[in-house]
C-alpha cells in the first residue's frame, strides 16, 4: 500500500428522482488525504488535511420516437481542494477548480437496411475554453446478401488544451462453422 493512500477518508452522498422520461441527479463527493510530511510536524499544523470536494447536478433522458431513441444528458461540476492550514495561517487555502458544463446528445435507429447511433458532446471549462467529441457507430447483420456482421466505428475529439484526433474502424465477424457446444 502506498503511505499516502493509506490515510485516505472519503464519503459520497447523492440521489436521483426519476420523472417520466427525465432523471434528475446529484452527488456529494468528499476525500480527506494527510500528508505524511505534515502528519509527522503536528505542532506545526492546526489542520494537516488536504480535502477535495466535488458537486455534481445534472439531468438526463431517452425519448423514445417510434422504433428509434433521441437521449440527452446535460451535467454540471463545481470542484474545490483545501490546502493544509499551518499555525501562522487564519485560515485554509481553498482553490477553485474551474466549473464544468457537459452536454451530451444521442440517436440511435434503424437507418435502411442496418442500425445507426450518433452521439456528441461539449464540455465547457469556464474561463478555460470549450472541448467537443462526436461518435457515429452503423452495424449490419449481413453484408451484401452474406451472413457477414459488419460494424463501422468512428469519431472526433478536440479536448480542452489537447490535441484533435479523430478515428474510423470496420469490422467485420467472418462465421465459421456451426453452432459451438
Amino acid at each position: 500500500t502506498n503511505e499516502a493512500d493509506a490515510d485516505f477518508r472519503g464519503r459520497t452522498l447523492g440521489g436521483s428522482l426519476n420523472l417520466g422520461p427525465l432523471e434528475f441527479r446529484g452527488q456529494r463527493t468528499t476525500s480527506k488525504r494527510t500528508d505524511p510530511y505534515y502528519k509527522d510536524s503536528p505542532s506545526f499544523f492546526k489542520d494537516p488535511d488536504l480535502t477535495q470536494k466535488t458537486t455534481e447536478v445534472g439531468v438526463g433522458g431517452s425519448l423514445p420516437l417510434g422504433q428509434d431513441t433521441l437521449s440527452g444528458d446535460l451535467l454540471r461540476r463545481f470542484r474545490s481542494t483545501e490546502y493544509p492550514q499551518n499555525i501562522y495561517q487564519e485560515e485554509r487555502f481553498t482553490a477553485q477548480e474551474p466549473n464544468v458544463t457537459g452536454l451530451n446528445l444521442g440517436y440511435e435507429g434503424q437507418f435502411g437496411p442496418g442500425q445507426l447511433g450518433v452521439q456528441g458532446g461539449l464540455e465547457n471549462v469556464r474561463g478555460v475554453g470549450t472541448g467537443t467529441r462526436a461518435d457515429m457507430s452503423y452495424s449490419l447483420d449481413k453484408l451484401f446478401g452474406l451472413p457477414v456482421p459488419t460494424k463501422v466505428t468512428g469519431g472526433y475529439r478536440n479536448p480542452v488544451g489537447g490535441e484533435s484526433s479523430a478515428e474510423v474502424m470496420l469490422r467485420f465477424g467472418l462465421p465459421f462453422g456451426g453452432p459451438r457446444r
